[in-house]
Order: structure tokens, then sequence, then C-alpha cells
């Protein structure tokens, strides 16, 4: 979920798009538990009909830090190992695209 607010800040609909298979109740749960634990800052904006967003704070920025590092280190382990990361992703997208389950 960090990993989706890393750019910018994202509506809930937004974020339940970007992810199809997490059902509403996992999504709301998951959002709460990083609220609580100060990685997800909630913001309503007033108006009409009222907003509300999700953004990283500070505590979530900084996990991000550590979660990106441990990414790249996988994706070196894949590419040492011969795995091509960027033709599997394509293959998923065109894949999703299309319909086609494997």
């Amino acid at each position: 979920m960090l990993w989706r607010l890393k750019k910018q800040a994202r509506r809930y609909s937004e974020l339940q798009k970007d992810i199809p298979h997490i059902s509403q109740k996992m999504l709301t749960q998951t959002l709460r538990e990083l609220e609580q634990a100060g990685f997800v800052v909630k913001e309503t904006i007033a108006e009409v009909p009222p907003r509300t967003e999700y953004q990283l704070s500070d505590r979530g920025k900084k996990a991000l830090e550590i979660i990106t590092l441990i990414r790249q280190y996988g994706l070196d382990l894949m590419k040492e190992d011969g795995i091509d990361y960027e033709s599997m992703i394509n293959e998923e997208v065109k894949n999703s695209k299309s319909g086609n389950k494997e």
C-alpha cells in the first residue's frame, strides 16, 4: 500500500482500482492500520461532496526508503539469476488487458 502512495496522495477509489483483487473490507482495514501506525495520513477535504485522500506521513516516507532498497536488492538478485523482470511485468499487463488468466 505504501508503494502505491509513493508519488502522490490518492483517493480510496483510486487505490481500489489500482489493487483490483483487494476487497473493500481489506482495503479499509489496511488503510486504518497504516494510519494508526503513523505511516499514512488521511485527509478529508471540505468540498461538495467531501473528498478523502491518503498520503504518506514522514514515517511512511522513511519506511518507503527501506522498501525501495529491499525491492532493488530483489530485482538485482532476479537479474543475476537470469530472470527478466520487465518482460514478466509486460506479459502480466498484456494478459490482464486481454483477460487471459494463466
